[in-house]
């Protein structure tokens, strides 16, 4: 039987069992400024083998955690690009070096793809992104046609139902942490872009939250970039559901509550840190960090 699919997104051994996941069926969610197209995955499968002389089987426990990964749910929420970087916004990626080192915190097939990219061949698995991605063409109040592009990304290293990830784990990330960017360009002349003034505004936007780039098919788009992050409050806390109806209670660490909150902060600092350095002639430079509180803070309320 031959199984036939736009991509591979993953491949496994367990025990006496071999499968690989396979994008059946895609969409183009999205078209960048460079031309590159996202795509989202809108169905896929799980391909699987019985291997012949297998060194070890799969016990009865095993089987059902391989079961459980089969029937992880990938159509619609999930997608990638092949040719850029989409781990990162793009107003801090980096087109080429990304798509061979994605950022890790948003990959969610780093273990499969890796059998995959050992035989070395270019583009054989790409980066698999939780999350959403829509484009929309739209034309302003002169009829001015401009793109509105909206990524939306769920962090792979603490996700979970509502009351399990809660706060910081281990490695310093929280609770179902998300990042939206929100993407909108338009083409601009390419003789006015030569020009004194606009050569002056590119060099003005061309931070970490806009600038211009060239498409494949030759055009220039100005674009410009609005990033920002929710999730967990990145201290050590829980919740315990005493009852059925009702408000969870939270419990803050007794003991060194603030553990893993500088990892935390030291990560998003490097991720949005490569544009600034560059803009210093290579010097470190530090920035803010926006923190707005999202509890509800009211008397009596149990977020208080």
């Amino acid at each position: 039987e031959i199984a036939r699919g736009a991509a591979a997104l993953g491949y496994g051994v367990f025990g006496d069992v071999a499968a690989m996941l396979i994008a059946k069926t895609v969409r183009v969610a999205a078209v960048l400024p460079t031309g590159d197209e996202v795509m989202q995955v809108k169905e896929s499968a799980w391909v699987r083998v019985s291997l012949r002389n297998a060194c070890a089987g799969l016990s009865r426990d095993e089987r059902v955690n391989l079961q459980s990964l089969c029937e992880f749910s990938v159509d619609g929420t999930h997608f990638y690009c092949r040719t850029f970087d989409v781990s990162r916004p793009f107003a801090y990626g980096n087109a080429e070096a990304g798509l061979q080192n994605p950022d890790r915190e948003w990959v969610w097939n780093a273990s499969l793809a890796a059998p995959l990219r050992a035989t070395g061949i270019p583009g054989a698995c790409p980066t698999l992104i939780q999350g959403l991605v829509e484009h929309r063409e739209l034309r302003d109040s002169n009829d001015k046609l401009f793109n509105l592009c909206i990524f939306g990304k769920r962090s792979s290293l603490h996700p979970g139902t509502r009351y399990l990830a809660r706060g910081l784990n281990d490695v310093g990330a929280p609770g179902n942490e998300v990042e939206m960017e929100q993407l909108v360009w338009c083409e601009v002349d390419q003789q006015r872009s030569d020009s004194p003034e606009a050569s002056e505004a590119g060099l003005m936007n061309g931070d970490a939250r806009g600038g211009s780039v060239s498409s494949k098919d030759g055009k220039l788009c100005s674009w410009t970039s609005y990033v920002w992050r929710r999730g967990s409050v990145p201290i050590s806390w829980a919740q315990e559901i005493k009852q059925a109806y009702g408000e969870a209670e939270i419990q803050v660490a007794k003991e060194n509550p603030y553990r893993g909150t500088g990892t935390y902060f030291a990560r998003v600092m490097n991720a949005y840190r490569t544009r600034a350095v560059a803009a210093a002639n290579g010097e470190r430079q530090s920035f803010p960090i926006t923190c707005v509180n999202l509890l509800r803070c009211a008397p009596g309320k149990p977020e208080m």
